[in-house]
């Protein structure tokens, strides 16, 4: 079968991959060190990028935000201040993005809440990433396929009984939606990859794109879910 509605990707079969360099919040609220990882990224050979985009007020309660948090001291002394440190303001992201393509590269982000999402829209994305933790919000992904978004969902944390679920309910929408199967380990012991997931994926779900999204030391499961099909890795950079 052949994807072509994907963000207009150029996927001609279910063996091509794609490599997407998870930058998330590595830029530590730095404009130029993520700019610095795009190019390098590109260098590579990723074809995406991928940054995180939240809303921490609406995320977590006011205790949460308060509650100290102390393996950053550099950032701040609680939640509130080490993420809001972290995140990048509009005109950040637009400078981003706009470097990321003048690469060659398709630039994205996880959108972890709505506003979030919002924040997205307004960059003309054409993927948004939805977290593990975030697979079961559908408020969450329904809003983004509204808007014909394409998702890339990680499944981390899911059982399969959830995954069958909640493509039952993406089927409509399933030339727009990769499966990403991922084991929420950070990192994730070769014991607990459990790559043939991939193989599970694209006999029980053929219609749709499949992926790893890695937290793998090194990157034999990389490559064997490659090799299995996955038509998206994503590695943490």
């Amino acid at each position: 079968m052949t994807f072509k509605k994907f963000a207009n990707l150029p996927i001609p079969s279910n063996f091509s991959t794609f490599l997407i360099a998870e930058i998330g919040l590595n830029h530590n609220g730095n404009l130029d060190l993520c700019l610095d990882m795009v190019r390098e990224a590109a260098k590579a050979g990723a074809s995406l990028i991928k940054l995180q985009k939240r809303d921490i007020f609406q995320l977590m309660t006011k205790d949460q935000l308060n509650k100290e948090f102390i393996k950053v001291p550099t950032f701040g002394c609680n939640q509130r201040e080490v993420r809001l440190k972290n995140e990048l303001n509009l005109d950040e992201y637009k400078e981003i993005f706009c470097y990321a393509n003048s690469l060659g590269v398709i630039p994205f982000a996880t959108a972890f809440d709505l506003k979030s999402l919002n924040f997205l829209c307004e960059l003309d994305s054409k993927i948004i990433k939805i977290a593990s933790h975030s697979s079961s919000n559908i408020s969450l992904i329904n809003e983004a396929l509204k808007r014909n978004l394409s998702l890339i969902i990680s499944t981390g944390g899911l059982s399969k009984n959830q995954i069958i679920k909640l493509t039952e309910f993406l089927d409509p929408y399933k030339e727009k939606v990769c499966l990403m199967h991922c084991t929420s380990a950070y990192p994730c012991a070769p014991n607990e990859s459990f790559i043939d997931t991939i193989t599970w994926f694209k006999e029980a779900f053929p219609d749709y794109l499949v992926g790893f999204s890695s937290h793998e030391d090194g990157y034999a499961a990389s490559i064997s879910a490659s090799i299995l099909g996955a038509n998206f890795i994503e590695r943490h950079f």
